[in-house]
């Protein structure tokens, strides 16, 4: 028979990792990558 301390053992151990996965997981972003600009190169000329 398994103890109920196995069980919240485990339980917390959901938790734990739901509360560290979710904020990762980037589903909430709703701008696209389409919507975002990145600097590629800049270059200066000397004349």
């Amino acid at each position: 028979m398994v103890s109920l301390n196995k069980y919240v053992k485990y339980t917390i151990l959901i938790i734990i990792v739901l509360v560290v996965a979710i904020p990762f997981s980037g589903s909430y972003s709703v701008q696209s990558i389409d919507d975002l600009a990145y600097l590629v190169a800049l270059g200066f000329d000397k004349r």
